[in-house]
């Protein structure tokens, strides 16, 4: 978001458009993971327009910090819950569970200036501790970098540039069911450490395969995730 117009889209109105779809899915959507990137100019006009439009998602909603985002004005407009885990909340990090699931959001934008994300050496460490101490309780992750390689090298360069950390924790805990991504506005879907990871569409526009052309005004849309048990169900919504 940001704009009126981003490459030409009418982000918010694309973004309406989903905020309308879920707010209609029956049965109604416990809660909402935004991964990332919600405004495109980090300003807090834009973060106010995401704000207001998705009240209408009427659920509770949980953002990831993507590279595009200000964490501090994003956490303002639409700051987490009460109830998820304050151990690094205020840096884009935290925990909460909801109906015997776990949810964990990762911040994979690093300290240090990169094309692309870092978990840092602490996050890796508090998803180790986590995991150990909620080793019977079925976990879905999400971060903004995707931890696999999408095929397509303009955007895998601009991904995860520490999958191996997080692979290794990942691997150790046969709880985590799956992984969520978002950054590269396609659908993807791998397994590295045996975990399934996947990457979503985005509401705003999609990717493609060449650098020069990548911006296209199609193929947006969200996932609606259901658990089960150890049981993942994804069903795509295109707009």
């Amino acid at each position: 978001m940001g704009g009126p117009l981003v490459h030409g889209i009418d982000t918010n109105a694309k973004l309406a458009m989903a905020v309308e779809r879920v707010s209609q899915l029956r049965p109604k959507m416990e809660f909402v993971v935004h991964l990332g990137d919600l405004t495109n100019d980090q300003s807090l006009e834009a973060y106010c327009e995401f704000s207001r439009i998705t009240r209408g998602l009427l659920t509770q909603q949980f953002c990831v910090w993507g590279n595009h985002d200000d964490g501090g004005m994003l956490s303002q407009e639409i700051p987490p819950p009460a109830d998820v885990d304050p151990t690094g909340a205020s840096e884009g990090y935290y925990r909460f569970s909801r109906g015997g699931l776990q949810v964990i959001v990762l911040n994979s934008n690093g300290t240090v200036p990169v094309d692309g994300g870092v978990v840092d050496a602490r996050q890796l460490e508090w998803l180790e501790n986590v995991l150990v101490a909620s080793n019977r309780s079925p976990s879905l992750v999400f971060v903004h970098h995707p931890m696999h390689k999408i095929g397509i090298d303009w955007l895998d360069r601009s991904g995860l540039h520490n999958p191996g950390g997080l692979h290794e924790v990942l691997s150790r805990h046969s709880q985590v069911l799956r992984v969520f991504s978002g950054h590269v506005h396609r659908r993807s879907w791998s397994r590295p450490s045996g975990v399934p990871s996947e990457t979503v569409r985005s509401t705003a526009f999609s990717m493609g395969p060449m650098q020069a052309d990548a911006v296209a005004n199609s193929g947006q849309g969200f996932v609606v995730v259901e658990v089960n048990g150890d049981i993942v169900d994804t069903t795509d919504f295109l707009l």
